[in-house]
């Protein structure tokens, strides 16, 4: 069959199908990228291949004729623009097509040719084939755009994509969303190698890569992982390779000496520098070396990592400090801004504090200015950014500001995840013969005869072997965990899990996958609604609060179940019916005093009872007590009679009490008043005429001729009876024995009385030192007197 006749039913096909995938694309150009077609949406001359009549004439090859058309219309669609034949008048008149607007006309057509391979593959002379033209159609489409824009804007499609390719040729029905694909057979053997290539290429043109580069090259990472079930070898690191991305060949600092001893030590800079990259080199990077090295490199290599581990912590913990006086600080002025507001303004509903109020404009003018700088990300997506979290590995200075950075941690972490990672691998790797199996069989498929006889000799009673376990215990426990323990649980947590993660993959590794070869997904479909049924459950009671134990036991126990007399009650009602009846029926022939009673068994049979009315008669309780009982229930003058018969003698008691106590009380009370009532007629009769009384001569001193001060007024004494003057005088003696020896005053008596005010009291004090005429008291009265008021005062105190 000559080509040219092939040439023209291609022609002729792509010539009809064009204008039909075409108009369907544009009815749906905005959602098919992200909901895939039905196959309703094509008409049978479309999926039964009747394009064109000389199509019949390669009956056996019509799955390739179908193949090439497709890729004809799809290399035609994205690498010419569009025409205004294909685009329907009414939109955009008057105006041109913006680059926007084309490039999801063509995305828009291309998923629909691709959606179309995928519903007509029943209808194919092999139905095997489809993959093979679909996996075919999806790489070209994916090599025709331009990266990184256009090839991202259908990479929304290419999720829906994925399903398609790990069905497979299973039935919709066999399908249970697990990949059968094989990375060593066709289709998929050479589109991966394709897809490695491409991801090896921006690996290697990094520094000219933009940000949508990046973040392409992590799409289509991901998307080439999940095209392999988890357990297939290209989808893990199955020749054991190191990876080297941080001894790039090339790099300045190669061509330092950093063998050993032989490093040159210039500056803090240069100490560091040469410290970090030979442990780089020769533990990070070369595990396996550090291993089958002798005991001596081994101990040098300890000696030069302890040193570069000592200065990461001494940085660490300064930074650690610096940020806990910092949250400090930040509290307390928090604190002293919002002192009436709570620390958490999502919990409460509060007006705007002041000081916010007065930072609105500088607030606002930040925001403003933020916005506009986080909006140059999208400006700059096509430009070459700086990586800022690589280590440099070429600038010794730059590599010692990033380590010593008092504000930055990242870098300092990043290497000591490195070592962690590391030496337990080395660990794990001395310690499992699985392991060590699978690095046997690597370096043989590599013809790497010599590591595979260092492997053999590995013995754990060795020391340079021991010394590596050692290490590797003393490093990662005692030092880097024991170090954040106490200054970054979280952080301390992060290391354990990814060490432990890290671990359980190599056991994985060494198992082949097995546990995931087994793995199954249900065949269940997930509701899209669910329906949940909120009834409450009603449970039985469980008697013994065990199910088991109760079934083993077969007590019949329970409050209903309590006997009276011989007669089951089944329920508190029956119960207190009977009661009540009882005690009426005791009431109405007399022999409720009469019938003998053991009081132990009286009062258990009470606790009995009340159990068994508590659930329906509670608030009836208030009625019964130990000495009444359960006639309490049923007449409620026996607790009215029971109080009165309790309270009185308790208020007769006490009325008892206080009854001495206020006898004595009112002696005092009245001794008092009579004292008042005598006082003040001899106020009274004191008052005299001070002009009237003799007045004494002056003294002169001869020395100085200055008149003595002497007394205006001569004192003087009323001629008194001697016998008189010797009973006054001990009656005095009696009153001031009974004044000093009583504590209690006048003051006490009248502040507590309330007779008379203190103005009054101060006055007659007063009065009485003026006056020198005794109260006579007979001898009788004071001494009752004075033992009143010493009971007085053991009553109060």
């Amino acid at each position: 069959m000559s080509t040219g006749k092939l040439e023209s039913v291609i022609h002729n096909c792509a010539s009809f199908l064009v204008p039909q995938l075409t108009a369907i694309s544009n009815d749906v150009r905005t959602t098919i990228l992200t909901k895939p077609l039905e196959s309703t949406t094509f008409n049978d001359q479309l999926l039964t291949f009747k394009w064109d009549d000389s199509i019949s004439q390669f009956e056996k090859n019509q799955d390739n004729i179908i193949s090439l058309v497709l890729k004809r219309i799809i290399i035609e669609n994205l690498s010419t623009p569009l025409d205004h034949d294909h685009v329907p008048n009414d939109e955009f008149e008057g105006e041109g097509y913006t680059t926007d607007d084309i490039v999801e006309r063509k995305l828009a057509l291309c998923a629909t040719i691709l959606d179309f391979c995928y519903h007509s593959r029943k209808n194919m002379k092999i139905i095997s084939s489809w993959l093979s033209i679909y996996f075919d159609l999806f790489t070209m489409v994916t090599d025709l755009l331009t990266w990184p824009k256009e090839i991202l804007k259908f990479w929304t499609y290419a999720k829906l994509a994925l399903i398609e390719f790990k069905a497979n040729n299973n039935d919709d029905n066999d399908y249970k969303g697990l990949s059968n694909l094989i990375s060593y057979k066709a289709p998929l053997s050479e589109k991966l190698r394709h897809w490695n290539e491409l991801i090896n290429l921006l690996d290697r043109n990094e520094n000219f890569n933009t940000p949508l580069h990046f973040k392409m090259k992590y799409k289509l990472e991901k998307f080439v992982s999940e095209l392999l079930p988890i357990y297939e070898e290209s989808n893990f690191n199955r020749s054991l390779i190191i990876s080297q991305d941080q001894l790039k060949s090339g790099s300045s600092w190669n061509k330092i000496d950093i063998s050993g001893k032989n490093r040159t030590l210039n500056s803090r800079n240069e100490m560091f520098f040469n410290d970090y990259l030979y442990v780089v080199e020769n533990l990070i990077t070369n595990p396996l070396g550090t291993i089958f090295a002798s005991y001596d490199d081994k101990l040098d290599l300890e000696q030069t990592m302890n040193p570069v581990i000592d200065a990461l912590f001494d940085l660490e913990d300064a930074f650690y400090r610096k940020t806990k006086t910092h949250q400090k600080k930040l509290k307390h002025l928090e604190n002293k801004l919002n002192s009436n507001y709570q620390a958490d303004f999502s919990l409460t509903k509060s007006k705007q504090p002041r000081y916010m109020e007065l930072s609105k404009t500088l607030t606002e003018g930040k925001e403003n200015y933020w916005k506009a700088f986080m909006g140059i990300q999208s400006t700059n997506s096509d430009l070459l950014p700086p990586n800022l979290l690589e280590i440099s590995t070429t600038n010794p200075e730059t590599l010692y500001s990033q380590m010593m950075a008092p504000n930055n941690d990242f870098f300092r972490k990043q290497f000591i995840l490195q070592l962690v990672f590391v030496l337990s691998f080395m660990k794990k790797l001395l310690l499992s013969d699985e392991l060590k199996t699978i690095y046997k069989n690597a370096f043989r498929k590599d013809r790497s005869d010599d590591l595979v006889k260092e492997i053999d000799k590995i013995k754990i009673d060795d020391k340079k072997y021991q010394k590596i376990i050692l290490l590797s215990d003393r490093i990662i426990k005692t030092r880097i965990i024991h170090f954040y323990s106490l200054r970054d649980p979280s952080f301390e947590n992060i290391i354990i899990k990814l060490m432990e993660s890290d671990l359980n993959y190599l056991d994985a590794k060494a198992d082949n996958f097995k546990n995931f070869q087994k793995f199954e997904i249900s065949d269940e479909k997930i509701p899209n609604e669910f329906t949940f049924n909120y009834s409450f459950k009603k449970f039985g009671f469980v008697k013994l609060g065990n199910k088991s134990i109760n079934n083993v036991w077969k007590i019949n126990s329970g409050l209903d179940n309590v006997n009276i007399e011989g007669q089951t009650i089944n329920h508190s009602n029956g119960l207190y019916a009977n009661l009540k009846e009882k005690w009426f029926t005791d009431i109405t022939n007399g022999n409720s005093e009469n019938q003998p009673k053991d009081e132990d068994n009286e009062i258990v049979k009470r606790w009995q009872i009340l159990r068994s009315l508590r659930s329906q008669y509670l608030f009836e309780f208030n009625k019964v007590n130990e000495d009444i009982g359960i006639k309490g229930l049923f007449n409620k003058d026996l607790v009215d009679e029971w109080d009165t018969k309790t309270t009185k003698p308790r208020l007769l008691f006490k009325d008892e009490i206080l009854k001495d106590h206020q006898e004595k009380l009112n002696i005092a009370r009245e001794y008092m008043k009579n004292h008042e009532k005598k006082k003040r007629p001899l106020e009274e009769d004191t008052t005299f005429d001070e002009n009237s009384l003799p007045k004494k001569s002056k003294l002169v001193n001869p020395l100085t001729n200055e008149e003595k001060g002497s007394t205006d007024v001569e004192e003087i004494k009323p001629i008194v009876n001697k016998e008189e003057e010797k009973e006054e005088n001990e009656e005095n003696e009696n009153e001031q024995i009974i004044i000093e020896e009583s504590p209690i005053t006048e003051s006490k008596v009248t502040d507590t009385n309330n007779d008379e005010p203190s103005e009054t009291k101060q006055e007659d004090d007063n009065n009485n030192n003026n006056n020198n005429e005794v109260i006579e008291i007979p001898e009788e009265q004071v001494a009752s007197d004075h033992e009143n008021a010493n009971d007085v005062i053991d009553l109060e105190y």
